[in-house]
C-alpha cells in the first residue's frame, strides 16, 4: 500500500482491450513469474492505496487471475480507452473513498515502480493539476487525476480520449519523464522487445509460452 498518509489514490489499470494486433489476450502473456496483467496489478498495490482492473474484452480468463471484487466490467470496452476510463472513474466515484485515481496501463511492464511512486507524491498538495507522463514532451498515461477532474473523465468515450482530454488541459499538466521504458506491448515484435529489454535488465523473461 502506498506511503502517502491521507492523501487516498485508487488505481485503474486498463485492461479491457482485446489484443487485436497480438493476435491474443495481451494482458495474459507471461511475464518474469506471472503476467503482464498481475505484474500491472502488483504494481498497482505498491503504489496506491486501492486498485481496479477495467475489463471487456477476456473478461472470463481475467477473472480466473484477478479477483471478481478487483474487477469492473465495462461493457462499452469496444469504443476504446476513454470509456473504459469515464466507466473506472464513475465506479470509484461513487465509493467516496478516493481523492486521486492513477491512470495504469496493463502493457507497459518496464516503467518503474519509481515512477508511478512519484507521479503521487507529486500530486498529493496539489488537488488541481494533473500530473502525468511524458512521452517526448507530449503528455500520456499514466497519470494521476484529483476528483477536481471526476466528471470530465467520466464523460470520455472513444472520439474523446485521455490524449484529447490532456490537451485540452494542458495548462493544468506537469509532465514526468518516465523512469524506464515507455514501450507499450501491442504486437509480438513489442513484446519480444520488451522480454530482450528484460533480460538486458537482468530479468528473468517470460517463465513459459
Amino acid at each position: 500500500m502506498s506511503d502517502v498518509g491521507d492523501f487516498h489514490v485508487t488505481a485503474l489499470v486498463l485492461a479491457a482491450g482485446q489484443g487485436s494486433r497480438m493476435g491474443r489476450a495481451k494482458q495474459l502473456l507471461p511475464w518474469k513469474d506471472t503476467t503482464l496483467l498481475e505484474n500491472a496489478v502488483k504494481v498497482a498495490k505498491a503504489v496506491a492505496n486501492d486498485h481496479y482492473v477495467i475489463i471487456g474484452a477476456h473478461a472470463n480468463e481475467i477473472r480466473n487471475i484477478i479477483p471478481t471484487d478487483r474487477t469492473i466490467f465495462n461493457p462499452l470496452w469496444k469504443h476504446g480507452m476513454g470509456s473504459s476510463i469515464a466507466c473506472g472513474v464513475g465506479f470509484v466515484e461513487k465509493q467516496r473513498t478516493t481523492d486521486a485515481v492513477l491512470i495504469m496501463l496493463a502493457d507497459q511492464p518496464l516503467l518503474k515502480p519509481e515512477h508511478y511512486r512519484k507521479m503521487v507524491h507529486l500530486a498529493r498538495p496539489y488537488g488541481n493539476v494533473i500530473y502525468c507522463t511524458s512521452y517526448g514532451g507530449r503528455a500520456g498515461v499514466p497519470a494521476i487525476f484529483s476528483t477536481k477532474y471526476f466528471r470530465q473523465l467520466k464523460a470520455l468515450n472513444g472520439d474523446v480520449g485521455a490524449r484529447t482530454f490532456l490537451n485540452r488541459y494542458k495548462d493544468e499538466i506537469r509532465m514526468i519523464d518516465p523512469l524506464g521504458s515507455l514501450l507499450d506491448v501491442d504486437s509480438p515484435r513489442d513484446y519480444d522487445l520488451a522480454l530482450s529489454r528484460l533480460e538486458g535488465e537482468g530479468g528473468s523473461g517470460a517463465s513459459n509460452s
